[in-house]
């Protein structure tokens, strides 16, 4: 091979071949009766032989400049060029000859034959395929000049670059330490982006100066800016895998995708963690860090805590001093959400803090973002390249026309398609990828250029026009979908999107073949959804796609629909799952201890969305109780008659995910079958207030015992689940779907207690098995742990509960080893109440003093405060002189008349002086 220019020359000249063979074989297909498949399937292979061998074409013209050995030939392209010469010679011979004619020479085109072609172009479209992967002229004529076996070897070498090397023993107990820092793995976003990527993309940020001083000079600062759907994220793909190619035990790297779609890619913490798991499992040295932290954090003799930004900060610092050279690529810090600030500041502090390091932060140009990075970081504008636009619509339409999902029968309508999409594209591929979705739905050629004459020139534009498409009769079902995806928490998988789709009203079966197809979910839908990178879920295509719904021109009339909102979506969630749990697939008249383990286990497996509806629906309806569809819905499962459908979703709800050891599932069925267990004990252990104020309404007895209590009891124990104590007679207690320091919760939970208090329920009553002596107030407050509020024992004092001297004792053996700070409105509005009531008894004053102790050890911010409580408690005598003497002489009257309350004052040494500064204020005072 005697120079570059001839390389690329060559591959350009088999293209050509390549083109006039498909177009002769199209030609000849249409002439002749009884071969249409035949030739359809050789004309498809040679297409996307073409589609290849221009992708070669274009990284050979790239590469030119680049070194290579002259000895090395391309065995694969000629090859290659010999089997299109070969096809190409018997069409000449037909082309001029008749139909009649056509049907007799007919002989190179039959089936094994055309078998035996399309073997071997298949084979040299695979070793052409590899070729793009490489990253020098030389690498890629060696692709090329390699048998099929030696090629593949270099692409599993190629491959190598795709993840990050562990170099550390690893065993069960590492991969616990490790493991606890992985609260996401970027690995699967990372697969992602290099499966989505063309060959060739991103070529020419390989060429940039920036980009080279950034892979060679340790302190390199990158920040790729660019518009929604310019690539950003496939980009990142190919900026990490640029850093594993040079990845040595000295020099590492770590990456991360921050997605808007995963809440745990969000946190500081989150991403800190991942960067350190990832450097930690490529230097011992490294990992020992890592697990002297894991230890700090996990106390022989304490209870675990969660990492902190702080320290992990610290700990990626002192990492990263062990390597040479390290390389840290982050994405997508605008998906972060209310927390993008602060990831931004992290990072940016990460890059000030390490001169060792060569970070590149990949983001859209955002305000916040541009203030911090801007004049540290070298910016480079991403929108996408005409070249990774061009080799994007190209692959792209040959893939379509082979998958028929764009049927286009003249080529130069395929010519007119990728110059319309090329120039309408304004660097998003994303916008390419919609378009050519609606170009697949046209019936004609003429349609094709119709629509290729009004192409929406942005993104939000043509997601309208896709939605608008979608059938009337269908919106209500689109909409569903949409909001699915967007706030089902946890994410639904595909059988539970298919079922919560298909759900018919209660007491009516769902069978198999009334669950609705993946194909009509995604057909109406359309390019605004994907399938996941595990293929287990579906999922919106882009960020942009919930950014449009989320602002959706909800004012059009009749489009209303197409709006998504957490709001809505909840809604709609709670009255499907509501639905589902009710419907006669799960109609079961008698529930026997000894199979409904299995019985549980075979509804699972049928119906998948079983387990997700019902754990999930009361977070759902707890915003929607307003919304008398719900409320129905929830009515008819908590009916007084105790229906089968409750009995058989308490029990799940009950049994959580595990299995549990031999037995619980029997004590758990036991319990809830129990005629004294009612759908109000289960009401009230949910903190339903509307519901059980229905219950008590028609006839249900609010002080009815059951194995949980009564239900005040449940309503502050919550419910029971897990079965880790379930062999030593105890139950684990704990609210199942509520978020810790949910407000909306803890008020419910509130409002319950007064709506049973109201109907008579007594306060002062002794807890049954397994909090057996203990009394409702002294339960509230050992659920602080679990709670993290003192709401509940506030409402049970307000209600008439007595405040018993003892305990205070529970409250302090819960809080002497808790940092308070995180808790620090829930104890401030606690201490407030108490000091209100303190005249009531000294159980009070107990309760306030262990508690303001602690505070104080916590350096909680109101304790500067000391007048929230009362004084005797907070302050000294000395301390009570200075606060007072400082009150007066900043004629701060409130504080002062809280001081005057305090009886020590009046014996103070000073009071001669408190006399002489209290005359200007006006207060009225005796001592």
């Amino acid at each position: 091979m005697a120079d570059p220019l001839s390389i690329a020359a060559s591959i350009a000249g088999l293209v050509g071949l390549a083109d006039i063979v498909f177009a002769r074989l199209v030609k000849f297909g249409r002439s002749v009766k009884n071969a249409e498949e035949e030739i359809r399937h050789l004309a498809q292979e040679i297409n996307l032989l073409g589609g290849a061998l221009n992708s070669l074409k274009r990284l050979a013209q790239v590469l030119k400049d680049d070194a290579f050995d002259t000895n090395l030939r391309m065995h694969n392209i000629d090859d290659c060029r010999e089997t299109l010469k070969e096809i190409n010679k018997k069409l000449e011979k037909l082309e001029a000859t008749s139909s009649l004619m056509k049907q007799k020479l007919m002989g190179p085109f039959t089936k094994d034959r055309v078998k035996e072609w399309l073997d071997d172009l298949s084979k040299h479209k695979e070793n052409i395929n590899l070729a793009p992967s490489a990253n020098s002229l030389d690498a890629m004529l060696r692709v090329l000049s390699q048998e099929g076996h030696h090629a593949t070897e270099i692409l599993a070498e190629i491959r190598e670059t795709r993840k990050i090397t562990s170099r550390i023993h690893q065993d069960s107990e590492r991969h616990k330490v490790l493991n606890f820092f992985l609260k996401y793995n970027p690995q699967k976003n990372y697969d992602m982006s290099i499966r989505l990527r063309q060959s060739g993309t991103g070529i020419w940020l390989q060429k940039l100066q920036d980009f080279q001083h950034w892979l060679s000079e340790p302190g390199s600062k990158l920040w790729l800016k660019g518009i929604p759907g310019a690539g950003k994220t496939i980009l990142a793909g190919s900026i990490i895998e640029s850093a594993l190619k040079k990845s040595t035990e000295a020099i590492p790297s770590a990456f991360f995708f921050c997605d808007y779609k995963e809440a745990d890619t969000h946190t500081v913490e989150n991403i800190l963690g991942a960067l350190v798991y990832q450097l930690s499992i490529q230097k011992e040295d490294a990992y020992t860090m890592l697990e002297r932290y894991y230890n700090e954090l996990h106390p022989i003799n304490g209870l675990p805590k969660q990492p902190t930004r702080k320290a992990l900060q610290k700990l990626l610092r002192r990492i990263l001093e062990l390597f040479d050279h390290t390389y840290l690529v982050v994405d997508g810090l605008d998906e972060c959400g209310k927390s993008t600030d602060e990831v931004v500041e992290c990072l940016f502090d990460i890059s000030e803090d390490a001169d060792n390091v060569s970070i590149a932060l990949l983001s859209r140009d955002e305000d916040e973002i541009r203030s911090r990075l801007e004049g540290s970081f070298t910016p480079i504008e991403i929108a996408a390249h005409k070249e990774d636009i061009t080799e994007y619509v190209t692959a792209e339409i040959q893939e379509r026309i082979r998958s028929r999902r764009l049927r286009i029968s003249n080529l130069h309508l395929k010519g007119e398609i990728l110059q319309g999409l090329i120039d309408g594209a304004k660097g998003m591929f994303r916008w390419v990828a919609c378009q050519l979705d609606h170009l697949g739905e046209c019936d004609s050629d003429q349609q094709c250029r119709d629509a290729l004459k009004s192409l929406p020139p942005t993104l939000d534009e043509t997601y309208e026009q896709i939605l608008r498409r979608v059938p009337k009769s269908k919106q209500n079902l689109t909409e569903l979908a949409l909001n699915c995806i967007a706030h089902a928490s946890p994410k639904l998988n595909l059988h539970q999107l298919q079922e919560i789709l298909s759900v018919p009203q209660p007491g009516v079966s769902l069978d198999a073949g009334s669950v609705i197809r993946e194909e009509s979910i995604t057909r109406y839908c359309s390019s605004p959804i994907r399938k996941s990178t595990d293929g287990l879920s579906l999922e919106f295509s882009h960020f942009s796609v919930l950014e449009f719904l989320e602002k959706a021109p909800s004012q059009h009339l009749g489009f209303e629909w197409i709006r998504v909102s957490k709001s809505r979506a909840y809604a709609l969630l709670a009255v499907q799952c509501l639905k589902f749990i009710q419907l006669q697939n799960f109609y079961q008249p008698k529930i026997e201890l000894h199979t409904e383990v299995d019985e549980i286990d075979s509804r699972n497996q049928l119906h998948p969305l079983y387990s997700h509806a019902s754990t999930r629906w009361p977070e759902y309806a707890r915003g929607e109780w307003e919304n008398e569809t719900v409320f129905d819905l929830a009515v008819s499962l908590f009916h007084p008659s105790k229906t089968c459908y409750f009995t058989s979703w308490a029990i799940h709800l009950a049994r959580g995910t595990g299995p549990g050891p031999k037995g619980s599932v029997e004590k758990t069925v036991s319990l809830f079958i129990n005629p004294d267990f009612t759908p109000l004990h289960m009401a009230a252990a949910l903190s339903l207030p509307r519901i059980c104020c229905f219950l008590m309404k028609h006839g249900v007895r609010v002080n009815l015992e059951s194995p949980m209590g009564r239900p005040l009891q449940c309503a502050v124990q919550s419910l029971p689940v897990g079965y880790s104590l379930w062999a030593t007679g105890f139950l684990v207690y704990t609210r199942v779907f509520v978020g810790q320091d949910n407000q909306q919760d803890h008020i419910a939970t509130v409002d319950t207690i007064r709506c049973l208090c109201r109907e008579g329920a007594p306060l002062n009553l002794q807890c049954c098995n397994p909090f057996s002596g203990m009394s409702l107030v002294q339960l509230s407050l050992d659920a602080f742990g679990r709670s993290n509020t003192f709401r509940v024992t506030t409402a049970l004092i307000k209600e008439g509960a007595r405040l018993e001297e003892t305990d205070s004792l529970i409250v302090q053996q819960h809080i002497e080893d808790l940092d308070l700070q995180v808790h620090e409105d829930e104890v401030r509005a606690f201490l407030e109440f108490l000091d209100s009531c303190s005249d009531q008894s000294t159980a009070h004053h107990r309760m306030s003093a262990v508690l303001w102790k602690r505070a104080v050890a916590c350096n909680l911010k109101f304790t500067k405060d000391p007048t929230i409580i009362d004084t005797k408690l907070s302050l000294t005598n000395d301390e009570l002189e200075k606060h007072a003497v400082g009150a007066v002489t900043v004629a701060n009257t409130q504080v002062l008349e809280k001081m005057l309350c305090d009886p020590r004052l009046k014996v103070a040494s000073d009071v001669s002086k408190l006399r002489l500064l209290w005359m200007p204020t006006g207060i009225h005072c005796y001592i």
